[in-house]
């Protein structure tokens, strides 16, 4: 939350090789509330990128990415609008296909579960 309002975040991805540019975009929606202490937090994205990943191809492949994070704030601070301890626990889904912020370049799937504790 920022200012009282959802933080919603529009993103665009560029690939390119020697034959081709191709694009993926992408949306996040931050801390929608679904009970008391309870925000859920998606993310979905959708890319055209190289076929097999060879720099002079020019065929291209679609994949996606899909990840959503349910956090319980256990800690809510009365006063600003900050947590102090939360646990969560989420999924994450990916197709084929390369993306900076995963570890894979094939289709994975990873549970989340962790806990969060902001110490100021």
């Amino acid at each position: 939350m920022h200012d009282y309002s959802q933080l919603h975040d529009f993103f665009v991805k560029q690939y390119r090789n020697y034959e081709k540019t191709t694009f993926g975009i992408g949306y996040k929606l931050y801390d929608v509330s679904l009970l008391t202490n309870l925000y859920s937090t998606t993310l979905f994205d959708i890319w055209q990128q190289p076929t097999d990943f060879k720099f002079k191809s020019n065929n291209t492949f679609t994949g996606f990415h899909i990840n959503q994070l349910f956090e319980c704030q256990l800690l809510p601070h009365k006063y600003i609008n900050r947590n102090n301890l939360s646990i969560f626990v989420g999924f994450d889904y990916k197709t084929k296909g390369y993306m900076p912020e995963s570890y894979f370049m094939n289709k994975s799937f990873n549970i989340k579960v962790g806990g969060k504790i902001n110490l100021n």
